[in-house]
């Protein structure tokens, strides 16, 4: 039984390997990179293709697209916030003024705009002004959590080709296992999660909606008196603008300092490479293959009865499999 729907990379696998693209046999060493350098790729005549082993960074296992969509809004809110703020000279008094004034307290000095007329607004403008971060900040954390998916799920694909693991899939059966309550594993999914929700909440110390009442001498309020504006946290900035930072900082090193294993091709979040690397060579029926804990490696090494090198093969096998050899030719 085919899977009703793909999720994970273990759903595809499932998926190929029960129904192999017949179009993409002889292209077991194609990655996810080969077939957007030309778009002509898939149609063309396969060739094997000799393994070099390199060994590249998590960065690779996610889009520039991602990337870009990750980080340029992100540094452009955080320069944004850090121009706007010297400007108008929110960190001006020394660090002691900086820290009486907390997290979130109103003061009537540190309220957004300049003069009567600027400071004071409706309450549902301070609610909209004070909140437009928060929409902002919210995607990138869309943006933030596709990056650590990209990343994470290349890593889980390369991980079939250095131990035998079953399956990871929606509807487990046999040896596969159910994928978790989280895209991401949890280690890394609560994390983020926890991260934005103290980056939320920092922000809504930094800008929030404030309204004030004037008293006279005798403590009676003065008729009219009531403002509704918008106030700002100069300390709680400084806080949202580190937290912020520090997430960004976290996604470079991840992608650049950590490396795949120089195992197998990447080709996870590519459905057209997955399905090359899902070519099966097993006398098993296939229903019992994807039930089995699976390993990807070479499957056969192509040597003649005299040892003379010939073209090899890499698949998903339930049994022995050895890794790639460099310089040695595939398909």
């Amino acid at each position: 039984m085919f899977p009703l729907v793909i999720v994970t990379n273990g759903d595809a696998v499932e998926s190929f390997l029960l129904r192999p693209d017949a179009s993409l046999e002889g292209r077991c060493l194609v990655s996810k990179v080969d077939g957007k350098k030309n778009k002509h790729f898939w149609s063309k005549q396969p060739l094997p293709l000799q393994w070099r082993s390199s060994r590249l960074c998590w960065a690779a296992g996610a889009t520039k697209a991602c990337w870009f969509a990750t980080f340029i809004p992100g540094l452009i809110l955080i320069i944004a916030i850090i121009v706007i703020c010297v400007l108008n000279g929110v960190w001006t008094g020394g660090t002691t003024a900086l820290v009486s004034g907390g997290f979130g307290r109103p003061n009537t000095n540190a309220l957004v705009g300049e003069g009567e007329y600027d400071v004071q607004r409706s309450p549902a403008a301070s609610s909209l002004l004070a909140n437009t971060p928060q929409i902002l900040v919210s995607y990138i954390y869309l943006a933030y959590n596709a990056l650590f998916t990209y990343m994470l799920t290349t890593a889980e694909w390369v991980g079939y080709s250095v131990h035998r693991q079953s399956l990871q899939v929606a509807w487990p059966n046999g040896h596969q296992r159910a994928r978790g309550f989280l895209q991401l594993p949890y280690t890394y999914g609560i994390s983020i999660m926890a991260a934005s929700t103290l980056l939320h909440w920092l922000i809504s110390q930094s800008l929030f909606p404030v309204r004030i009442t004037i008293f006279n001498y005798h403590g009676i309020e003065e008729p009219g008196s009531l403002i509704s504006s918008t106030g700002f946290s100069p300390y709680a900035i400084v806080f949202a603008l580190s937290m912020g930072g520090t997430m960004l900082v976290a996604a470079l090193l991840l992608g650049f300092l950590r490396t795949y294993p120089a195992t197998m091709p990447l080709a996870a979040c590519c459905s057209a490479s997955i399905a090359a690397l899902c070519q099966p060579r097993e006398d098993m029926a296939k229903e019992k293959l994807t039930l089995e804990k699976l390993q990807w490696g070479v499957v056969d090494q192509g040597l003649t009865a005299n040892g003379h090198d010939e073209v090899g093969h890499a698949c998903f096998s339930a049994k022995e499999v050895t890794p790639l050899i460099t310089g040695r030719t595939y398909a």
